[in-house]
């Protein structure tokens, strides 16, 4: 592929970049419980130097103890923390990018849990209302100490080898608190007018800009918008504006914050670019570079819009960590071979609990703990199946030096995955099949589709080893009724192994007439779009049905946050126009309404899970599909 824009260099207030290509600032949870970089952080951010991204920005760094995200939150307002950075900057200039961090502060978006004890301060006493724990209103005197603290930060970044600092003013969290009338309600110089919330703002440039120069860059990174009755696009144009004038030297445009998640941390139900409309009307106001991204995955786009003159910079927060070599492989033309970010927000949901993860890269924060060194007596290796781990497997085996052969039993390779992409807004974890396939084929892995990995096959093949990633069958549940053949598994019906009937539209009547729901049970793991697949695959003009969702035996594992669950109705409805179909998520009745309309005798229905940021439910949806059926699945559960 020909993207000579994106690979041209570019030069940032003196800072010289070697392509347009910027790692963002995404947290890891790699630094220390004592809050202090580590040889593992160091590890990370080289391994992505070393793919060839032109600038690497560092995680979000915390500028006051009370501003911690968690327990493994790094910090740079101490001097012992510069010489643990110094190491980071230094992987990432052996690796030819340069380096710069993140400093912030997250406000009322943290916890006495996570903090260490101290309650958080803002703007206003407005708890985060993801967290709903007391939130303190910071004082005059003490965002004097902010200031104070932050200026230590930026100099310990200067002392650590930091070419940028980038300041943070997005996200919902300290500084873009100040900027939105939805958290600031400060009735003093800080607060009211728009004047008010950008004084700390524009105070703070001043000062960095006094201690560091002219002649070093200042990044900032600024929400567009928060769309939930937070800052527009009107406003954020003048709040951009300001930041030019004050001396920003760039602008690193995302949106969202803790009350727009799924803005803050997009999953694969935002489309890819999602955020370039907001960008354009922030480029109208400045005339200082554009950074920015939003779900910016493949390098056609990115080359796109550097050449529509609406970015100067492409940001690949987590692109870059499913695939350390994203630049790399775009500018050698083997783009089929990029693991691209799937939009699952694994990465957020682990970083929660302790530290950073991906779905679709397995060396992510273990660059040194696994390395792939030439294996000391090279072999025949035969790998059984051709799902994500057989691929995965069959790849590392060849790093390493191994003769591999790969098997797999049905006509095509993806296992699991290509059930996983059948529903709708999914399609996007296709690409992991295809780019480990890619991957696999160009290291010299031989694959044979087709091939039943039969006892004469294995003893004829001679291997010297042999690995099994065949998977798994899946558990059927002991549910009254699936055994007569009348359950299916969604993974079968994604397949087309067993299509719909129009049998499934056949609803058993109440005794007023009235239709009852069809019943699906869950697995604590899936996902119910295969509802959606389900009944977008009935016969058209047969009745409208809801379906209401049960957990099956186990019930729901995801952590659900502080949300109550309950039971969720899937209903299929036509359109005004009478033809076309639309498709809505919405809250059933009650539990004991629910229980009685499923003609359920034991007591009311169990409780359902609410779906996650991201607008999805988990539990693998058991379709029960003829009239009658689902009356022998109707009785509850055992509780959780």
């Amino acid at each position: 592929m020909n993207c000579k824009k994106l690979f041209e260099p570019f030069t940032l207030n003196g800072m010289y970049l070697r392509n347009r290509i910027v790692m963002g600032p995404i947290g890891t949870g790699f630094a220390g419980e004592d809050h202090l970089p580590t040889g593992r952080m160091a590890d990370y951010y080289g391994a992505r130097a070393q793919g060839g991204a032109g600038l690497i920005i560092c995680e979000h760094t915390i500028s006051q103890p009370v501003g911690y995200w968690g327990k493994r939150a790094g910090e740079l307002f101490s001097e012992r923390s510069v010489e643990g950075f110094r190491k980071v900057t230094g992987a990432i200039h052996a690796g030819g990018a340069k380096a710069c961090i993140e400093i912030g502060h997250m406000g009322r978006c943290t916890s006495p849990q996570k903090n260490g004890g101290l309650t958080p301060v803002a703007p206003s006493a407005v708890p985060c209302h993801m967290l709903q724990c007391p939130v303190r209103e910071i004082t005059v005197g003490e965002i004097e100490a902010f200031k104070r603290d932050y200026l230590a930060c930026v100099r310990h970044a200067v002392e650590a080898g930091f070419d940028a600092a980038e300041l943070h003013f997005t996200n919902g969290y300290f500084l873009a608190q100040f900027l939105s009338g939805r958290t600031n309600k400060r009735t003093d110089h800080y607060g009211g007018t728009l004047e008010g919330r950008l004084r700390l703002p524009l105070e703070l440039i001043a000062l960095i800009r006094k201690e560091v120069g002219e002649r070093y860059p200042l990044l900032a990174r600024l929400g567009a918008l928060e769309p939930l009755g937070g800052r527009q696009i009107e406003e954020s144009k003048v709040v951009a504006r300001a930041l030019q004038e004050a001396g920003i030297d760039l602008l690193d445009i995302n949106a969202g914050s803790f009350t727009e998640y799924e803005w803050e941390f997009p999953s694969y139900y935002q489309p890819q670019g999602f955020n370039l409309r907001a960008v354009d009307e922030i480029r109208s106001a400045v005339s200082i570079p554009i950074l920015t991204g939003g779900r910016v995955t493949e390098p056609r786009m990115a080359e796109q819009l550097l050449l529509e003159g609406r970015a100067e910079l492409v940001g690949l927060s987590r692109g870059l960590l499913a695939d350390p070599c994203w630049a790399q492989k775009a500018y050698g033309g083997k783009e089929e071979t990029i693991r691209r970010c799937v939009g699952c927000t694994r990465c957020k949901d682990e970083i929660t609990k302790g530290s950073l993860r991906c779905s679709v890269n397995p060396f992510v924060g273990c660059e040194r703990e696994l390395p792939l060194t030439p294996a000391k007596e090279p072999g025949r290796v035969l790998v059984v199946g051709g799902g994500p781990a057989g691929l995965q497997a069959a790849l590392c085996l060849r790093w390493r030096g191994h003769e591999v052969t790969l098997v797999e039993r049905e006509q095509s390779l993806g296992g699991m995955l290509r059930a996983a992409a059948v529903p709708p807004m999914k399609w996007e974890l296709a690409s992991v099949v295809t780019s480990l396939a890619a991957e696999a084929r160009a290291a010299g892995v031989k694959i044979l589709l087709g091939q039943e990995a039969d006892v004469p096959f294995v003893r004829g093949f001679g291997a010297d080893q042999v690995l099994i990633a065949a998977g798994a069958r899946p558990k059927r549940p002991p549910i009254p009724g699936t055994e007569e053949g009348r359950a299916v598994f969604a993974t079968d019906l994604l397949l087309g192994r067993a299509p719909a009937r129009t049998g499934w539209w056949s609803i058993p009547r109440t005794a007023a007439g009235m239709p009852r729901p069809l019943t699906a049970w869950s697995s604590p793991r899936g996902c119910p779009p295969t509802l959606r697949f389900a009944m977008r695959s009935g016969k058209r003009g047969s009745p409208a049905p809801s379906l209401e969702m049960r957990p099956g035996p186990g019930g729901c594992t995801r952590r659900c946050g502080r949300r109550p669950r309950q039971p969720w109705r899937f209903e299929k409805r036509r359109g005004s126009n009478g033809k076309r179909r639309r498709w809505t998520w919405q809250p059933s009745r009650s539990t004991a309404s629910a229980a009685r309309a499923a003609g359920s005798a034991s007591g009311p229905a169990p409780r359902g899970c609410w779906p996650s940021r991201g607008g999805r439910l988990t539990g693998r949806g058991i379709i029960l599909p003829p009239s009658g059926a689902w009356r022998r699945v109707s009785p509850a559960p055992p509780a959780r």
